[in-house]
């Protein structure tokens, strides 16, 4: 028994939500949800990573009302360069 309910925790889906250790930062303003007013990409990015894990969080509870098997999964996969964080490590060029 013990390996047949191993096996279905296994097999359950397990959507899998980005967000990143930035969002610790993120601070919101509700009467600008959408960044129509004073765009800040730093800001906005650090925001929808919270946002992420928001939606991670109510698909959860929402499976778990629900009774599906899923397991809502969020992951902050580390610092990457990107143009937002300019100062991430980035690879050498290639022949250097």
């Amino acid at each position: 028994m013990a390996a047949a309910s191993t096996a279905a925790r296994i097999l359950l889906p397990r959507p899998t939500t980005v967000s990143s250790e930035g969002q610790r930062f993120a601070r919101f303003d509700l009467g600008n949800p959408d960044a129509e007013r004073g765009h800040r990409p730093l800001s906005t990015s650090i925001q929808s990573k919270r946002a992420n894990l928001y939606f991670a969080t109510e698909l959860q509870r929402r499976a778990d009302a629900a009774g599906l098997g899923l397991r809502s999964m969020a992951v902050a996969p580390g610092r990457a360069a990107a143009p937002s964080t300019p100062t991430a490590p980035t690879a050498p060029a290639p022949g250097t």
